[in-house]
């Protein structure tokens, strides 16, 4: 059976990336808290850019957390890293960008960062996210520093950054091609694109 382009990408490139960011994640958990607005609930970040989730556990954000991320050899890698971090109730599984193995309306919050730039990498199919939320819930879908990591923090690693991205196949995406050709039709209505400190797509069930 052929590999895909996902199950080729070195992950040394998605892993450095983690330890790139891993500063910046505190931040980006003021920006989701902002946005989720509860302390409690089952929240899961998919995909192979995980990370603020450790810092959601940290700070007593969700009773449940679970990582569910591709491509192949990253979910031990996640798994070390909850256990470094002594949060071994985290459960990390290895899916696809179809979550086949996760069940419909079981999560609160959803996260997929980088979700919107990396058209090689996988699909985001934002039914699928949207089937996999309760009642109320958000994904969030998208990517970016967020409004409120410091200017030091961000020029300290967006050069790196930058390199490594390209090398994971990340391109460019306007909010005009968000609007008009990403977001499903059907779903316009129940999504907000928020600009500021990148580029995300917030979608409410």
């Amino acid at each position: 059976m052929l590999k895909s382009y996902m199950d080729m990408v070195d992950t040394s490139i998605l892993k450095e990336l983690y330890f790139l960011w891993r500063p910046v994640f505190p931040y980006l958990v003021s920006f989701i808290k902002e946005i989720y607005k509860r302390e409690h609930g089952d929240i899961m970040e998919v995909g192979p850019f995980c990370g603020p989730l450790f810092s959601l556990k940290s700070e007593r954000i969700g009773d449940r957390h679970v990582i569910a991320t591709f491509p192949r050899g990253m979910g031990k890698f996640y798994r070390d890293e909850a256990t470094a971090k002594g949060h071994n109730d985290i459960l990390v599984v290895e899916s696809t960008d179809t979550f086949s193995c996760l069940k419909d309306s079981c999560f609160d919050l959803i996260i997929f960062r980088g979700g919107l730039f990396f058209p090689e990498l996988f699909h985001v199919d934002y039914w699928r996210i949207y089937s996999l939320l309760k009642k109320g819930g958000i994904g969030l879908i998208g990517g970016g520093f967020g409004m409120y990591t410091p200017k030091e923090i961000i020029e300290g690693i967006k050069e790196r950054s930058k390199e490594l991205n390209l090398l994971a196949g990340k391109i460019d995406v306007s909010l005009r091609e968000l609007e008009e050709r990403i977001i499903p039709e059907r779903l316009k209505g129940l999504i907000e694109v928020f600009a500021e400190g990148g580029l995300w797509t917030i979608l409410r069930k």
